[in-house]
């Protein structure tokens, strides 16, 4: 169960990716709108119904994810075998995985998913950045699926 307060500051308008043709479908993580109760009294959002393991972490400001994901942000990871399947992940979603040209821990939008001789893979692109990743995504590279973005963080502009 994950509990989150003050949830949106801002409006926020989603640039489309120049290689992601067409519209952009969105992250597809389904979690059932009827399991997100919010208590007035309490002042409290509860989600519950997400798989675990759950990581509850904030953004480090690269910008390749901006507007909708920038730094002081939170996010709310899982990386749930219902959720991290080369079944599951699709075009839209946003991942966390382990690159091999930085040492950081990258979260990017999927652009593409296929298989090769070496098996599934996926591309992925900041949803900011004007080039896709410049390597292919492994299943194992790959740590967690953000589940939800809170906008935290943020302060009004002047």
């Amino acid at each position: 169960m994950c509990f989150l307060k003050d949830l949106f500051k801002k409006k926020t308008e989603f640039p489309v990716i120049e290689q992601a043709k067409g519209e952009l479908p969105s992250p597809r993580v389904a979690i059932d709108s009827q399991k997100i109760i919010y208590d007035e009294a309490t002042e409290t959002l509860t989600i519950t119904g997400i798989k675990g393991p759950v990581r509850i972490t904030s953004v480090a400001n690269t910008n390749s994810m901006e507007p909708a994901i920038d730094a002081g942000h939170t996010t709310v990871c899982s990386s749930n075998p219902n959720y991290m399947s080369t079944d599951m992940i699709k075009r839209g979603d946003v991942i966390i995985y382990n690159a091999s040209w930085t040492q950081s821990q990258i979260i990017h939008a999927v652009i593409e998913t296929g298989e090769d001789v070496n098996g599934w893979y996926c591309k992925a692109q900041g949803w900011h950045n004007d080039y896709p990743d410049p390597e292919i995504i492994r299943i194992g590279q790959i740590l967690q699926v953000v589940l939800i973005t809170v906008w935290s963080g943020m302060e009004d502009e002047a």
